[in-house]
């Protein structure tokens, strides 16, 4: 992903991973079923680009993410995609564990 601001090119890289914002916005257990959305997510790269719409899943194998998708003829279709799979993987990672830390401090605040 090159970003350009001003004259300065910009590349997201590794490293940008570990800063960007995440955004997590819990659904309530009773809203929820066993292979469904857990989360909702925003996700603030350069402190200035949001893309909404991340998704948080549960199902029999864990939790995944899935991009922000748009329903187009019959099916979902992603309106974001990450190129590199390295990259892909590191901000999937990031989102859970964010989900992960949010749903603790959640359950020790007493909060459902």
């Amino acid at each position: 992903m090159k970003i350009e601001t001003s004259n300065e090119k910009r590349i997201l890289n590794h490293s940008d991973i570990e800063n960007i914002r995440v955004k997590i916005n819990l659904i309530k257990e009773m809203e929820t079923r066993k292979d469904s959305v857990r989360a909702i997510v925003n996700v603030t790269f350069f402190g200035c680009l949001v893309i909404k719409g991340y998704r948080i899943w549960y199902s029999s194998r864990g939790l995944y993410v899935s991009p922000p998708a748009t329903p187009h003829k019959g099916k979902f279709v992603e309106i974001v995609y990450m190129e590199n799979k390295v990259l892909w993987k590191k901000l999937e990672e990031k989102i859970i564990e964010c989900y992960q830390s949010e749903e603790f401090s959640k359950s020790i605040n007493g909060q459902t």
